[in-house]
């Protein structure tokens, strides 16, 4: 037998490479485990069909207000399935719908997240809304910028009724093809923390709004050069509203939950009323 045909046994790790293999392996197991715990606390999926994996939408439900598609795609994030959405003629955004109707408690904190991609750059608007007019929102309203390649979106929020509530995933507003997939929503394990002190006003460059979320009042902080200013107030419909502005307090003692923008000049607040 030539010297060269003798059985040589690979070689092995340096002690270096192997503890930095192991140190590899051990932070891959910590960060699965610690994904697993956190879906663990914050309790059971409560949607149906999730991740679309029946191979059908029920229970979820289109709303189609002009040509559109809808169906499962095997382009998928996880498992084998997802919900394919497709714009053919953009209008309103509300006109096409993907939503789940839920029984949400009032007060109760829920995280949601999910995976979603698109064809090009577009963005989904999420809802959180009572099922029939004049569809109040019930805490939760995000634009979510989308791309060609599969993004993790994660939020949490505060249902403000027990009503019968429409989570939905809206699309219609631009022409592009969408997929969602693994969608969790579930009671969160978040505590609220203790809002932030008020900021010194010398110190305020941009507008501050504090508490939020906030209950009846909430206080403006806002630069000096911004004092002639008008302050406008929206709600989620962009309809602009009265509400009082008393020194630096805006009240909205009449007006009902949910999620406010306050502009001052060119920016612009998100703020959301508790109950």
């Amino acid at each position: 037998m030539k010297n060269n045909d003798i059985y040589k046994p690979p070689k092995k790790l340096s002690s270096k490479g192997e503890k930095i293999r192991n140190h590899v392996i051990i932070c891959v197991v910590i960060i699965v485990v610690l994904v697993l715990w956190c879906k663990y606390l914050n309790g059971q999926n409560l949607l149906e069909n999730p991740g679309f994996e029946t191979g059908e939408l029920s229970p979820w439900q289109v709303q189609e207000q002009f040509p559109g598609q809808c169906y499962i795609d095997t382009v998928h994030n996880s498992g084998q399935y997802s919900a394919s959405i497709e714009i053919i003629s953009p209008g309103e955004f509300w006109e096409v719908q993907l939503f789940q109707l839920l029984n949400l408690k009032q007060g109760q904190r829920y995280i949601l997240d999910f995976w979603h991609k698109s064809e090009a750059p577009a963005e989904i608007i999420l809802n959180l809304c009572g099922h029939e007019d004049p569809w109040p929102n019930l805490g939760l309203w995000d634009s979510v910028a989308t791309d060609t390649n599969w993004i993790f979106y994660s939020t949490n929020f505060i249902v403000f009724d027990t009503t019968l509530a429409r989570l939905s995933f809206n699309f219609g507003h631009q022409h592009s093809k969408f997929w969602v997939d693994g969608v969790y929503l579930a009671e969160s394990i978040y505590v609220d923390p203790e809002p932030p002190p008020p900021p010194d006003p010398e110190d305020v460059e941009n507008i501050y709004l504090y508490p939020n979320p906030f209950h009846s009042k909430i206080c403006l902080a806002r630069p000096e050069e911004t004092l002639q200013q008008r302050v406008l107030v929206y709600n989620i419909i962009g309809q602009k509203l009265d509400v009082e502005l008393e020194g630096s307090l805006l009240n909205f003692a009449d007006e009902p939950p949910g999620v406010y923008f306050v502009t001052v000049g060119n920016q612009i607040k998100k703020i959301v009323k508790l109950e």
